[in-house]
């Protein structure tokens, strides 16, 4: 048997006994017994040398259930089902590779389920029927649809599957059929939440396999999100919004963590696919060459590894019902995207989606390929807005009807950044100043067809500085009949002519006017349009130079220019310690210089422990720097009692410095009761300055304490286990504060994603959590948890089942746990 299919056989069994202790809630992603299970995408290699995927699907009920599977092409069109009975607590796999290659279904006995005698256990597919199906999933003409073609030309079978829980068997009737959902589970599908399973790819000739729990939809017929008419079901848009299938849908927002290492790691490269599945509706074949139209709307955003966003442009764009989009050419190796991925439908009001990202090591040494898959978490459950907010003419949406979206689609749009689609006072067909001339260029009152006016002050017929002159070129104070003003000192935004130059003209066309009355056209060389230091990138956000569009210099900073520039073998920011950020402009700091440049005898970080870091600016502080800063005759850490390390900044805080700070009567330590040592910083006594390991995880007080955000923090605790109501939404901590994900969660606030290293989760299933526990962490603000030489998943679900590649630990209890319940089950029938 196949590696993989011994581990997801494992797993749904070992699923299949955690179920019962799952918590289920409708409308939220959770990992618990569900009516309909979605594969998100599959594929199989028709020569048999390439990738194959199997799936399992669980029954977690004591009787036996019915599964009805759907095969559907990478547009959305269904092309073959099946039916599959299962046992009581069984688990059945489904190999497509045998059914999309040798035509072989699963095989189950009819059992008592009604209308399964004739059709179970099912007789393997003709030719001709095998032959269209091949045919229909790999974008050719197919027999299946009379000559049409169903999905894009791939050359393998690639497509997703939908399975439901069913009341009886039944011959090729697919969900958007009438009579396949009545509200209630009365039709073919019932609304058992019964069902639970998992899937895999493995790809034999280019050695490498992943595998995740399927997508569980769960069902309810007395929900009034999944039995009200007119909500959004996961088959609403097949079932003309009527919810009779009541089920839940799925989120359209997520955020997930990416790795692209192929410049910065050539020796052991970690790269990241995105495999994103978005609801297509009722897609109906096609004539072969003619595809329908792309699922348009949506965006996805790239955050850099600080979470600060790198444009407002999208970074993938995913039009088909299911895909791999591989992770490629953005400007950092490793980040976050956030993908917004609704869109408005003539039936709801936006689309869901899912979205899992696989993340690749491979050694070139060895040729080795390590997989793990990591589902994007869901922003919230209610398809929350992305932390970013996009301008008209590149937010997927066709803002004025007008049945072209965004730039350059839409004419409207002078650039990407253009804040409104609606066609401007200068491109409305409309006289709006009445001089019988309409919009540009037939108006000499607009400088171009984005211009916001039609009548200026320079081509009005009025003589409005009271000079005696009227209007261009007649008064010599107008640069331009487009020209805003008469008065001598013409604003570049409104004067007409383009000074940039970039071939904009003013405000509504020039991204850099923000008023008619800006007197500067161009921000700088970060936004007009030109490649100043001729890298073949232009301006904010292309090139890495610029980091943002007011930026005056497109020359990259030495720390994201891709050159060793300290000849350490290592380049740029994250992979050289000498960088803080893409921004800093020296790789080699005091700390990492190689010079001992307080002459402590002590030579950069971690050696000279004045160094916080490798990218310390500075070797030497007050506490560490040989000189007796507060004169009392007692040099630096441990000599002075005011120093809490050799990292510490000031050797007189104000538990040491003789003065009564707090108003409180008392002064310094022992007799100050906000003193827990002579080294804190305050007496007031914020943990965060008091020299003590208030929460016992091996540092001190800020910078060195991730939980501290500064000296005057109160509690070293994580903010979801200091009994403060830090959000003040009237609830305080883990679990009774609904924004705390865990005890060790940073932030107490809904939706906000802390960094990998402060968020209180096992990122990379190490069993080790944030910094400094884990060692993939070089820092609280660390965005990845996981180290360079390791891959591994992200599980956001409630059931905690590590992927195939995650820990073996899991895999072997959870193995151990199915063989113990099988031979229980065994020694019952006996």
């Amino acid at each position: 048997m196949n590696p993989i299919r011994n581990v997801l056989m494992s797993l749904g069994l070992g699923l299949g006994l955690l179920a019962g202790s799952a918590h289920a809630a409708i409308g939220s992603a959770d990992n618990v017994p569900a009516a309909t299970l979605l594969i998100p995408h599959f594929e199989v290699d028709l020569n048999g040398t390439g990738a194959r995927t199997h799936f399992t699907i669980g029954n977690s009920a004591s009787t036996e259930q019915l599964a009805h599977v759907t095969l559907w092409t990478d547009y959305g069109v269904p092309t073959y089902s099946f039916d599959v009975r299962l046992p009581s607590r069984g688990v059945v796999e489904v190999d497509l590779g045998d059914l999309f290659i040798n035509g072989t279904l699963p095989q189950s006995s009819p059992g008592a389920i009604p209308l399964c005698g004739s059709s179970l256990p099912p007789a393997p597919l003709d030719a001709a029927t095998l032959t269209g199906l091949q045919n229909a999933h790999s974008g050719r003409a197919s027999s299946l649809f009379g000559g049409l073609c169903a999905a894009s030309n791939s050359g393998q079978a690639r497509g997703y599957a939908t399975v439901d829980v069913a009341n009886v068997c039944t011959s090729q009737f697919f969900p958007n059929a009438v009579g396949y959902f009545i509200s209630g589970g009365l039709g073919i599908a019932g609304n058992q939440n019964v069902l639970f399973g998992e899937y895999g790819v493995t790809n034999t000739r280019e050695a490498r396999s992943f595998g995740e729990t399927a997508v569980h939809i769960e069902a309810s017929d007395t929900d009034p999100l999944t039995s009200t008419p007119g909500n959004y079901t996961f088959y609403g848009r097949l079932v003309s919004g009527s919810a009779s299938d009541n089920r839940e849908p799925l989120p359209s927002n997520f955020m997930a963590r990416f790795v692209d290492q192929s410049l910065s790691n050539p020796n052991a490269p970690v790269s990241t696919r995105a495999l994103i599945w978005r609801d297509p509706g009722r897609v109906n074949p096609f004539a072969c060459g003619s595809p329908p139209a792309p699922i348009t709307g949506g965006k996805v955003v790239m955050f850099n590894h600080q979470e600060q966003v790198y444009s407002d442009r999208s970074a993938i764009s995913p039009t088909r019902a299911t895909q791999v989009v591989p992770i490629t050419g953005l400007p950092y190796d490793q980040g976050m995207l956030a993908y917004e991925l609704g869109f408005t439908s003539s039936l709801f009001p936006t689309n869901q989606a899912w979205v899992s990202h696989v993340f690749t090591s491979v050694s070139s040494l060895t040729t080795t390929r390590e997989e793990a898959q990591s589902n994007a978490q869901p922003l919230n459950s209610n398809n929350g807005s992305l932390p970013v907010t996009f301008p008209q003419c590149n937010d997927g949406l066709d803002n004025d009807s007008d049945g072209r979206t965004d730039f350059p689609a839409d004419p409207d749009c002078a650039t990407a950044t253009s804040a409104s689609e609606t066609a401007s006072i200068c491109n409305d067909g409309i006289d709006n100043d009445g001089d019988t001339l309409i919009d540009f260029p037939a108006d000499p009152g607009c400088a171009s067809r984005f211009a916001v006016f039609e009548s200026t002050e320079c081509s009005d017929g009025q003589d409005n500085d009271m000079d005696g002159q009227i209007d261009f070129p007649a008064d010599l104070e107008c640069a331009s009949a487009a020209d805003i003003s008469e008065e001598l000192f013409n604003f570049e935004c409104g004067d007409g002519i383009d000074n940039s130059p970039n071939g904009l003209i003013d405000f509504g066309a020039d991204p850099g006017c923000f008023s008619p009355g800006d007197a500067i056209e161009g921000l700088g060389v970060c936004s007009d349009l030109r490649d100043n230091d001729s890298d073949g990138l232009i301006d904010f956000p292309a090139d890495p130079g610029c980091f943002n569009q007011f930026d005056n210099n497109e020359t990259n900073a030495a720390c994201s220019d891709g050159l060793d520039n300290d000849s350490d073998g290592r380049i740029d920011f994250p992979n050289d310690p000498g960088c803080s950020s893409a921004t800093s402009n020296t790789e080699s700091p005091q700390c990492s210089d190689g010079l001992d440049n307080d002459m402590d005898g002590d030579t950069d970080f971690p050696n000279d422990l004045g160094c916080l870091s490798a990218s310390s600016p500075i070797e030497g502080t007050q506490c560490d720097d040989g000189n007796d800063n507060d004169g009392d005759m007692l040099i630096d850490f441990p000599a002075d009692p005011g120093c809490a390390s050799p990292a510490s900044t000031n050797e007189r805080p104000e538990c040491n410095d003789t003065f009564e700070n707090d108003g409180d009567g008392f002064i310094d330590f022992p007799a100050d009761p906000g003193c827990s040592s002579a080294s804190g910083q305050f007496e007031s006594g914020d943990q965060c300055s008091d020299g003590i390991d208030n929460d016992s995880d091996g540092l001190t007080d800020f910078p060195n304490s991730p939980n501290c955000i500064s000296i005057n923090d109160g509690s070293e605790a994580p903010a979801c286990s200091d009994g403060v109501d830090n959000d003040q939404d009237g609830v305080s901590d883990f679990p009774a504060d609904p924004g705390c994900a865990s005890a060790l969660d940073a932030s107490e606030l809904l939706g906000v994603v802390n960094p990998a290293c402060s968020d209180g989760i096992d990122n990379d299933d190490d069993l080790l959590v944030d910094f400094p526990a884990d060692p993939g962490c070089s820092s609280a603000a660390d965005d990845v948890e996981f180290a360079p030489n390791q891959v591994a998943g992200t599980s956001v679900r409630s059931i905690p089942v590590a992927g195939p590649f995650g820990l073996a630990l899991m895999v072997l209890l959870v193995l151990l746990a199915g063989i113990g319940f099988q031979r229980r089950r065994q020694a019952n029938q006996g």
